[in-house]
């Protein structure tokens, strides 16, 4: 049966069984129009639009009967020209749908200037050209129509049919009633729906009707190129006895309209300059798999390798000196190779022994060219490979047998809507990797993202890498392991996040920012000794003594990309959900960034940097200019510093729920004081340190009983901090 995952998956569990007739199968058709997703509740805050979250429920019903023409039946008629941007993207998914099928495409070119008022007028020629065979049915697309990979065959259906068009634009309305004003008046006050003839079917009876009225026309007049003729072509027909029919939004999904439905065909109409966007949309919103990337196949140098990749930006302490001290103690292994992929080698690593660095150029952060050029060359550097990362430490012996077997922790089938539409980056990756494998025909999908190693084989790796969009975030995992069928079993407490002090756990993975002192502290305890590759020269880092300058940053879901550009550390909070990415450290949605920020406090109380920066995970909506005033390090030699706007008493907002909030909490409060707009600021130690680790905490316990306590912690941060 045809399947779309981002549709009602209580719906597809409800799909007849074998005892449907033979030749049918199921698909969806539309129900709602955009009037019935204006009309949805508006979103609570903190929680993703239900525009978002509930609208593919909404959008579909219970499948229906359906049989598909024949290969030998369907005459396939299409236009290809264009810039290469989209028809790049579009063509390959309408040449997969066609052999899938059975079917045969007739591709025409851009006819000759001047031959047709516009060039899709070549439209009538190949319904001349049909008509002129022996094959029962019509369907014409344009080139920029992409077909989702299960798309069923088209629906063996009598008539013209032709879907309506979804514009929602008031000047398009305008110009078709221009148009039809102009040359039809009197069609015009007939109530014709107006079609949009990007997609559309016909059986030979309809073609001839149709053809005879176009050709009864003494001219044909351009308008939205063939698109308003068409219309005046239909209608009349109509009127004398040709049955016109009304395709279903799912074979014309107009992308620059409905870039959050399920569809079997996706419609990019509109300028080109827009194309390329209206092809992101739907891409982010996993509807469609997105091609491969185009990338490099090398030879591998060894039998077997360790491969990590590193840059040296995020790294905080010592994690990659230490993840390889573990290594070189646990793994039973001690003659493979390990590679390190990167940016520029670390200092303390000595040239010429087992652990070798391979440079790797644009590679500075994630999601970057080099980013992923470090990932498709390290999948395939040995035959098998064991990749991991500078996070990720071994706390047992373990050979390479230990690793074919994959960890696992749940599914993602069943959430895959859920985690496409929600705001969580991480979860998001997990549900557009498991859309994907879903297009390409998994039912059932597990997450393999762990944040544990991952053994690969080279030449299965190459087949997903050909086959499938890697995304960042571990996505690279959940499509090698669920694709391959790999063996696995449960992570459970093969992981854990703190040094143990006992147990069975295999691994320890702390996640972003700097490991605390406690785990520090352990992994030295653990691996004292230095690796045959280090300089001794080269001494560790104090993981007790704070950075000069840190930042705290209060995140829900913001696009955090701009830290890999900051040359300080960054103790990033996430409010989103349960902390599954394990690059940041996990806190309730209760306070906003108040509560995050005080907890940031609480938890480094006495082991402050000398300045610690506080800011929302995106600043910019409140200060532009945020990463040159970083740059610009104004915050030295200060008590406090604003990094945003700074407000005064002519900024009344929440100036008496400020008043009574610091009366509560015991703070003196002036309502003359500025205070900085979206709580953007920096705050020394001496700062932080001049309240107690009491005081701060019970401000916290404050901040979560009252849910409008964030906006008057606005007002009153450089209040609390100048004391």
């Amino acid at each position: 049966d045809p399947f779309h995952p981002l549709a009602d998956l209580e719906t597809v569990a409800a799909l007849p069984g074998p005892e449907v007739a033979k030749g049918g199968i199921d698909v969806f058709s539309a129900e709602a129009t955009l009037d019935d997703v204006k009309q949805l509740p508006a979103p609570e805050e903190g929680k993703p639009a239900m525009i978002y979250e509930e609208k593919p429920r909404l959008r579909l019903k219970v499948p229906r009967r359906y049989k598909a023409v024949p290969a030998g039946e369907l005459a396939i008629y299409t236009m290809r020209w264009g810039h290469r941007a989209w028809m790049d993207a579009c063509v390959p998914t309408q040449e997969a749908w066609a052999a899938r099928h059975g079917y045969e495409i007739e591709v025409w070119g851009e006819p000759e200037a001047g031959r047709y008022p516009s060039a899709k007028f070549a439209c009538l020629e190949m319904m001349r050209e049909f008509l002129a065979g022996e094959k029962e049915f019509m369907l014409y697309y344009d080139a920029d129509v992409i077909f989702h990979p299960e798309a069923p065959g088209w629906e063996a259906k009598g008539g013209f049919r032709v879907a309506k068009d979804m514009c929602t634009k008031p000047k398009f309305w305008k110009d078709v009633d221009k148009w039809m004003r102009r040359h039809y008046p009197a069609l015009r006050k007939s109530g014709h729906v107006y079609r949009n003839a990007g997609v559309w079917s016909c059986d030979r009876e309809s073609a001839r009707r149709f053809l005879k009225e176009a050709e009864s026309h003494p001219r044909w007049v351009e308008g939205c190129m063939e698109q308003h003729q068409f219309n005046v072509f239909w209608q009349r027909a109509a009127q004398v006895g040709m049955r016109l029919e009304m395709l279903g939004q799912e074979w014309n999904m107009m992308t620059r309209i409905e870039a959050e439905q399920p569809a079997w065909l996706y419609h990019l109409a509109g300028k080109d300059a827009h194309k390329a966007g209206y092809l992101e949309r739907i891409y982010r919103n996993g509807l469609v798999p997105q091609p491969p990337r185009e990338f490099e196949v090398i030879e591998p140098r060894s039998e077997r390798a360790i491969v990590i990749p590193w840059i040296t930006g995020p790294e905080m302490w010592e994690e990659l000196r230490m993840t390889l001290r573990s290594w070189h103690r646990y793994f039973a292994d001690k003659e493979c190779p390990i590679y390190i992929l990167g940016d520029a080698a670390p200092k303390w690593l000595l040239e010429g022994g087992r652990v070798k660095f391979i440079e790797m150029e644009g590679y500075r952060k994630s999601r970057d060219a080099g980013y992923f050029q470090a990932r498709y060359t390290g999948y395939q550097l040995a035959e098998k490979v064991i990749f991991t990362n500078d996070d990720i430490y071994l706390l047992k012996e373990q050979g390479w047998e230990d690793f074919e077997v994959a960890l696992t922790e749940g599914m993602l089938h069943t959430q895959v809507v859920e985690y496409v539409r929600g705001g969580n980056p991480f979860r998001r990756m997990m549900g557009l990797s498991a859309a994907d494998l879903m297009h390409h025909g998994m039912r059932k999908v597990r997450r393999f993202a762990t944040h544990t190693p991952f053994y690969f084989e080279r030449e299965k790796a190459l087949e997903i890498l050909r086959r499938f969009h890697v995304r960042y975030k571990g996505t690279f995992a959940n499509f090698y392991h669920n694709w391959h069928g790999t063996r696995h079993r449960a992570c459970g407490k093969e992981k854990v996040m703190t040094i143990p002090a006992a147990g069975s756990a295999r691994f320890l993975n702390h996640g972003g920012g700097m490991p605390g002192p406690e785990i520090c502290r352990g992994l030295l305890e653990r691996f004292p000794v230095a690796a045959p590759w280090e300089n001794p020269v080269v001494p560790m880092v104090d993981p007790e003594l704070p950075p000069g300058t840190r930042l705290c940053v209060a995140s829900y879901g913001e696009d955090l990309e701009w830290l890999r550009d900051i040359e300080y550390p960054a103790a990033v909070y996430d409010a989103t959900g349960d902390g599954e990415s394990g690059e940041h450290i996990a806190v309730p949605n209760v306070g906003r960034e108040a509560g995050q920020y005080l907890r940031h406090i609480i938890a480094n109380y006495g082991r402050f940097a000398d300045h610690e920066l506080f800011l929302q995970g995106h600043p910019f909506d409140h200060n532009p200019r945020m990463l040159e005033v970083l740059a610009a390090r104004p915050w030295e030699g200060r008590r406090t510093c604003p990094l945003g706007p700074v407000l005064t008493r002519a900024n009344q907002v929440n100036t008496p729920l400020a008043m009574t909030f610091a009366k509560e909490i015991g703070v003196a409060y002036d309502q003359d004081k500025p205070w900085v707009h979206g709580a953007l600021f920096a705050a020394s130690r001496e700062a932080l340190m001049s309240r107690s680790l009491a005081w701060w905490k019970g401000l916290l316990k404050k901040v979560e009983a009252e849910p409008m306590s964030p906006w008057a912690m606005e007002r009153l941060w450089l209040v609390v901090l100048e004391g």
